[in-house]
């Protein structure tokens, strides 16, 4: 267990789209869960991804259209602009999922292999 684990109260995780992918999230999901029981895990995802993980249990679902034009990461950027968190998982490395990162705000980001 992270010896911060009862420090880290607000997780972010991004993941837009995949269904495969966002389906093999879910046992990260679980992971983090037990990890820091007490954090709140707020998933930025899309629609479609949404639906998806419908019943998912202790997590807080963000629903973004996926960006595929300016007016489309000006509208992310509104909608993301109130979240915060201790701690980012961006486990997505696409174009669109790197143009976001950087909009919501977090004291520290895992990208990648980092989120390991």
């Amino acid at each position: 267990m992270d010896s911060r684990a009862d420090t880290i109260k607000k997780i972010g995780l991004l993941r837009l789209s995949a269904i495969g992918d966002v389906t093999l999230m879910v046992a990260v999901v679980r992971a983090i869960q037990a990890a820091y029981p007490n954090a709140e895990i707020t998933w930025i995802t899309s629609e479609p991804a949404r639906s998806y993980l419908e019943g998912l249990s202790g997590v807080t679902f963000v629903t973004v259209k996926k960006p595929r034009s300016l007016a489309d990461y000006l509208a992310c950027k509104q909608r993301l602009k109130a979240l915060s968190f201790d701690i980012l998982l961006a486990a997505q490395a696409s174009l669109s999922a790197n143009i976001l990162y950087p909009l919501i705000r977090s004291e520290e980001r895992r990208v990648g292999k980092e989120c390991r």
